[in-house]
């Protein structure tokens, strides 16, 4: 049925399917005619749900091409919905239309904004509501003329739109919806910015907003895959599973296929439809047919939490050796930023190379605290540097050390720049003056002025400086969120060269590719991904699925929720392995990082001076029945490679 959904010519078409089906592989294989077929590969745009998801697109892609036609993998728009809907915010036309400029906020950048949307004088509780309100009706493409409610929400509203219309900047659940509203209101700029094919993969997984934006980018033929029951919040905070299922319903003429046989490990796709099916409301969409190895899939028993650490990724570089595996083949799944960063020192004392880029954020800390927040500051020292005329990164200078960020103060540089009818990047220097000259144009001026010296100062001493003697003045040297970056410099790079590098890394992370670098990633980016061999670690309750799922101060359908959405992307993940399957749990840690990660603790024992909690393996084992994985303890598991 593959061959037969490459050749189709329909203008919609629906492609959907059980886990490990080849909706992913319809996609490329329709692609890769088109390509073959003399089309202009710059005329297709594929969509994933994540960056690594399109990373994946790609790499299929050059496969499926062969090597003569793989360079043109290389033109085709492989892309997120998110950067789909800046590309086009980016246009002439789109600025001018919109008004506004496609700059996203960065997370700790985001946060600086929240801070001084606090400045409306809601509450925390307030203002975390108006703003999730916001993104609920931006993700589901409504109008602000048909919710938007005067009082406290239009208050909230001006204030955003004010503070990031300053900023020149945009929120991430923001960009799809303007994208989709201008094309859809400007036929002359969807005709410039449009593809001819358009092959959307989890199309499920996209916001209502990034749904519509896709459909309006195709000139000829949209065709989307996915699988309601796969729906996973990594394309979007509001997936529209909806827009997928009833896609058929909502238009006419949709050509519609449904893939049957599953190619990837038979028993690991039967582990993740017995997992749709017990978390499915109604039937769930389950492969009919198995057509791949029928490798057992295995649960293995540690005893304690750093047994998996130690022991597991011993077994690994046995495994690795003895079958001649291709790291790039195996991906290790981690359920938090802990169990990355440490399964990656264990793997690298054993000599294996790992990618562990965007399992989790990078760039976290805490900009009211300095000593907390060097990381942020490197990385706003280095923006100063690449692009003296970003409000954003003014705005971060001008706010940290403060237990407010100087949220107060910047509102009235604001204000200010209103008064006198000039930008902010004309205001701080106006202030800056006034102040040497002896006058203070509004409370705390003195404080923006200084600010602003010192990053003026900075800029003029270091601006011509390239290399590691640019990347030492801006303090990045030594700090571990930016060492793998720097590690591949040259070391003649100017200030903009590195600093698009170091955000391409932050907004839109990917694997480093390499035949022999092992992957390790979050559940989340799984999706869009395949695997020859896939292990999943920390399978204890707590950690997968989130101790959420069972908080008694919960409600029952706040648990449901949250157990639902786990159950999916653990499935997912499952689902992912092509040969070999390989699950990790134990049943003991110490209390304290039990704690930490938020383990679910049965019990508590006390082992001489230590604590320890007990622990239960994920539920999802036993949710599976008689799919279940086979079970084996690690000390027998390390003896077959007389290990132990």
């Amino acid at each position: 049925m593959i061959e037969e959904i490459s050749a189709c010519d329909e203008r919609l078409v629906k492609v959907s399917g059980a886990a490990g089906t080849g909706k992913t592989e319809a996609l490329i294989a329709r692609a890769a005619r088109l390509i073959n077929g003399g089309a202009d590969p710059s005329t297709i745009l594929m969509v994933a749900s994540t960056t690594f998801g399109a990373q994946a697109l790609r790499e299929r892609l050059r496969a499926a091409l062969g090597e003569d036609n793989a360079p043109a993998a290389n033109e085709v728009a492989i892309t997120t919905a998110l950067n789909a809907a800046v590309a086009v915010l980016g246009t002439p036309a789109a600025r001018e239309a919109t008004g506004r400029k496609p700059r996203l906020l960065a997370g700790f950048e985001h946060n600086f904004f929240i801070e001084d949307m606090k400045t409306t004088g809601q509450s925390r509780r307030q203002l975390k509501n108006v703003m999730d309100l916001f993104d609920r009706h931006w993700c589901s493409y409504d109008t602000s003329e048909d919710w938007l409610i005067p009082g406290e929400q239009t208050v909230a509203w001006q204030r955003a739109q004010e503070a990031l219309g300053a900023l020149g900047a945009m929120l991430p659940n923001e960009a799809p919806y303007l994208a989709a509203r201008f094309l859809q209101e400007n036929p002359k700029g969807r005709a410039q910015c449009g593809f001819e094919v358009v092959l959307a993969d989890d199309f499920q997984n996209l916001s209502h907003a990034q749904q519509t934006l896709v459909c309006l980018l195709a000139n000829r033929q949209v065709m989307v895959a996915g699988n309601g029951n796969e729906t996973a919040t990594c394309a979007s905070p509001l997936p529209h599973p909806d827009g997928f299922t009833q896609f058929e319903n909502l238009r006419n003429g949709v050509t519609c296929f449904q893939l049957e046989t599953a190619f990837n490990n038979v028993k690991a796709t039967a582990f993740a439809d017995a997992l749709a099916v017990a978390g499915a409301d109604s039937q769930a969409l389950t492969a009919q047919k198995r057509d791949g190895s029928a490798t057992d899939i295995t649960l293995v028993k540690w005893n304690m939490a750093e047994d998996e650490f130690n022991s597991l990724t011993k077994y690994l570089r046995a495994l690795i050796a003895d079958r001649e595996i291709e790291e790039s083949q195996m991906c290790v799944v981690v359920p938090n930023k802990r169990w990355a960063r440490t399964t990656q020192q264990a793997l690298g004392k054993r000599g294996i190379k790992t990618s562990a880029d965007g399992a989790f954020p990078s760039l976290v800390g805490d900009p009211r605290d300095a000593a907390r927040s060097q990381a942020l500051i490197a990385f706003t020292k280095l923006n100063l540097l690449a692009n003296p005329e970003d409000v954003v990164a003014w705005r971060a200078w001008c706010g940290y050390g403060h237990q407010l960020t100087h949220s107060d103060t910047w509102g009235r540089l604001l204000e200010y720049a209103r008064q006198q009818g000039i930008p902010v990047l004309e205001a701080l220097p106006a202030v800056a003056q006034a102040v040497a000259g002896g006058t203070e144009p509004f409370m705390k001026a003195k404080l923006i002025a200084e600010r602003y010296n010192q990053g003026r100062e900075f800029i003029e001493k270091n601006s011509r400086r390239k290399g590691f003697g640019l990347t030492r003045a801006a303090g990045l040297d030594g700090l571990r969120e930016f060492k793998g970056t720097l590690d591949t410099l040259a070391g003649d790079e100017d200030a903009a060269t590195v600093y698009a590098v170091l955000r391409d890394k932050e907004m839109n992370p990917t694997f480093t590719e390499g035949a022999h670098i092992l992957r390790i990633s979050s559940y989340e980016n799984m999706v869009g991904c395949n695997y020859q061999y896939v292990v999943i670690t920390g399978c204890v309750d707590g950690l997968m699925p989130v101790r959420d799922a069972f908080e008694v101060v919960s409600t029952d359908e706040d648990r449901k929720r949250v157990m639902d959405a786990e159950r999916r992307l653990f499935a997912g993940a499952v689902a992912k392995a092509g040969q070999e399957l390989m699950l990790s749990t134990f049943s003991r840690a110490q209390l304290e990082l039990a704690e930490k990660t938020k383990m679910q603790v049965t019990r508590v024992r006390s082992d001489g001076d230590d604590r320890i909690a007990l622990l239960r393996p994920t539920t999802f084992i036993a949710e599976a029945r008689n799919a279940t994985p086979s079970t084996i303890g690690g000390q027998m598991l390390l003896s077959k490679y007389d290990l132990a």
